[in-house]
Formats: structure tokens, C-alpha cells, sequence
């Protein structure tokens, strides 16, 4: 399978990757003429050591000798070289450096959330060896289009209801403003929001109340840097919300969670 330079993709890529696989494209910025004529293409996985192999035309020497570095190092960071020291830097930073130095469009596959957000200028998300979503870090993180990509990519949490329009939906009986297409008045929906992207208050807010959930707190979990809580609406749904360590709210307490319209993604399946 080859996939180039632009970034097209085939839309199956016949189970060449496994259920929940980043595929990853990196996309060379130049080309020389004797460098590689026929657009190589060099495919390495994540699965322990990591393999290379050109698909077409002649990559450099010097490219071959350092990716071979890399996979050293990659046994090193994975305690499965003898007598191996741990890196400098993970080896990601290093493959992101190889293919910036001599631009060959990459093919990359991996389990590794962070090497795909390191690597990648364009991220293929599988599921069950079909992309599910194919954009830039930014855009799969920032505008997830499913539940799986949503889930897969970072931590969301899933927030379902009816759509009241276009673009609104009721959840727990509370319109919620929300961003994104596919809502249809009457019809079941999802929603995304990233943990972080919650704010939640002790104190009932006045005046408007669009996007403001009554919950109840059933989890504080101090994480050193943050705090973790597990809150309770009321339809029975749970939502994950991350704080700064600072805000202390006992379990028990009678909370209210403000949803911003722009972070409440509209799921399309």
C-alpha cells in the first residue's frame, strides 16, 4: 500500500492495522531530484523495535544508518537491549528529527498516542483496519468526529441526549448548546467535551442557564497537579472533570457544571 506526499489515503487498507491504530503520514516538504526520483516511501512500526523498509526508489545511506540508530534506541527505551542505557530524548523526537533532516514521505504505524501527536503532520485513526478519521493532530484532537476517535485520541467524555435543533440538544432535561453538523430535532445524539474543558462551581450560577448541569460529586481524586472528580447528572449519567489541585470539592457536594457551547462537539456516529 502507498500512500503520498498529498496525504490521500485509501479508505481500507484490507487489515493491515489493527483495531485502534494511529497510521500516520508524514508529508515531505521537498524533494530533490537525486534524492528520491520515484518518491520513496518508508513504512516502520511501533510494535518493540521498529523496522524500515522502502517501498520505492533508493533512500540515502545516511538515512538508513540513522534510522537503524533509532531502532537501538527504541530497544533501549523498551528495557530489551542488553547492557542499554535509557535515552536522552524518547525516540519519537527522533524519528519527528530524521524526516525533517531528509525528507522522505513516511508511513508510520503505532499503538502510541504521543508518537502520533510527536510524528505526524496528518494522523489516520483505525478502527477494525478502516480510518475512521484522517486530519492534522490539531484537527482529530481538537474536532473528533466519532465516539471512537473522541475516546481514542486524549480522554472525552461522551454525553448523550435528543437533538432539540440544529444546534442544540436536551440532556438530563437542560438545553445544551453545541458545535458541529448532523443534529436532527427529535433524533438521539452524542456529544463530546474533554475533561479539562468543564468548569465546575459549588455556587448556582444566576441568569442564564443553557449549558449549566446540577450534579452531584462522586469522586475526588487528588493526581498532585490536578484533581480528578467523577460527578453524577441527573439522568444517572457520569462525567469526568479535571481541576487545578487547588479546588477541593468533597465528595457528596451538590455541584454545577458549565459546558462550553464551542467545546460540546457533535458526534456523527
Amino acid at each position: 500500500m502507498i500512500a503520498r506526499s498529498s496525504g490521500e489515503m485509501p479508505s481500507d487498507l484490507h487489515g493491515a492495522a489493527k483495531h485502534g491504530t494511529f497510521f500516520l503520514v508524514k508529508e515531505e516538504a521537498t524533494r530533490g531530484a537525486t534524492d528520491d526520483p520515484d518518491g520513496a516511501i518508508e513504512r516502520s512500526t511501533a510494535d518493540g523495535a521498529r523496522g524500515s523498509t522502502s517501498m520505492s526508489g533508493s533512500p540515502s545511506l545516511e538515512f538508513l544508518q540513522d534510522l537503524a540508530h533509532v531502532s537501538d534506541r527504541a530497544l533501549d527505551e523498551l528495557g530489551l537491549a542488553p547492557g542499554g542505557a535509557a535515552p536522552a530524548l524518547p525516540v519519537r523526537f527522533e524519528v519527528r528529527r530524521l524526516h525533517d533532516e531528509y525528507r522522505y514521505t513516511t508511513v508510520y504505524v503505532t499503538h502510541d498516542q504521543s508518537e502520533a501527536m510527536t510524528t505526524a503532520d496528518l494522523i489516520a485513526v483505525m478502527n477494525a483496519g478502516k480510518i475512521e478519521q484522517l486530519g492534522s493532530p490539531e484537527d482529530i484532537y481538537a474536532r473528533p468526529r466519532s465516539e471512537f476517535v473522541a475516546r481514542f485520541i486524549g480522554s472525552s467524555n461522551i454525553v448523550r441526549g435528543k437533538a432539540l435543533d440544529a444546534g442544540h440538544i436536551t440532556v438530563a432535561g437542560i438545553p445544551v448548546s453545541c458545535t458541529g453538523t448532523g443534529l436532527a430535532a427529535g433524533n438521539d445524539a452524542a456529544i463530546s467535551i474533554r475533561q479539562h474543558e468543564i468548569r465546575i462551581d459549588t455556587a448556582e450560577p444566576t441568569g442564564e442557564r443553557r449549558n449549566v448541569l446540577p450534579a452531584v460529586v462522586a469522586r475526588n481524586v487528588f493526581l498532585g497537579n490536578s484533581r480528578d472528580y467523577m460527578v453524577e447528572i441527573g439522568d444517572g449519567t457520569q462525567i469526568r472533570v479535571v481541576t487545578s489541585p487547588e479546588e477541593n470539592i468533597q465528595q457528596g457536594s451538590k455541584v454545577w457544571l458549565q459546558l462550553p457551547a464551542e467545546r460540546c462537539r457533535v458526534l456523527e456516529h
